[in-house]
């Protein structure tokens, strides 16, 4: 893959299925710039879930924002995840309740959740009202499973936090205290992606 362009230039993103089965399926894509260079690539594996009930109209879609960035309306996929988010001495930290909603087939927690959750983690720690950035890309290490019963906690830790770039370190760990997941998240300057 080459250099991400940084001149507003238009990207397009293409994907397509390479198996697809019952449970889950296997995907690749590609990010061309316009002469049509590879600017990225990825493969995914992916696991089906079913659609929480929370998306069935079930109660607790109401929470409140834990700070201000940190909104969670009744669509919001915090409200989704049932997080909730807060600062302690300038870290973000985000708790994610349990939930059956989340299994995969071994009744662990899907790492698909422990993704997004750590990506709102990193997100909300990047965020900053005078230079709002956008998640470019997030690199996870799952260090081992966690019961789907656990509340998984979210601890960030901001690498750099530039004009234009912010890195985000979170580590996610379970009820026993151990790690379950690391994620690195990369966010760019919104105005430099449009």
């Amino acid at each position: 893959a080459g250099p991400l362009p940084s001149d507003g230039s238009v990207l397009t993103g293409q994907g397509w299925p390479v198996s697809l089965e019952p449970g889950g399926a296997l995907g690749q894509g590609t990010v061309t710039d316009t002469s049509g260079a590879v600017v990225a690539a990825a493969t995914t594996r992916a696991r089906y879930l079913p659609a929480p009930r929370s998306l069935s109209g079930s109660p607790g879609l109401e929470a409140a924002p834990a700070f201000p960035g940190a909104a969670a309306g009744p669509d919001s996929t915090m409200a989704l995840l049932g997080a909730v988010a807060r600062r302690e001495n300038g870290t973000v930290i985000v708790t994610v309740p349990g939930s059956d909603d989340f299994a995969n087939p071994m009744r662990n927690t899907h790492g698909g959740v422990l993704l997004c959750a750590a990506e709102i983690a990193g997100s909300l720690a990047l965020h900053a009202d005078a230079g709002p950035l956008q998640t470019s890309s997030i690199r996870v290490v799952y260090v081992r499973s966690v019961p789907v019963t656990d509340t998984i906690t979210y601890t960030t830790e901001v690498l750099h936090r530039g004009r234009t770039l912010g890195t985000a370190q979170v580590t996610a760990r379970g009820a026993s205290g151990k790690t379950c997941a690391i994620a690195t998240i990369t966010a760019h300057d919104q105005a430099l992606a449009s």
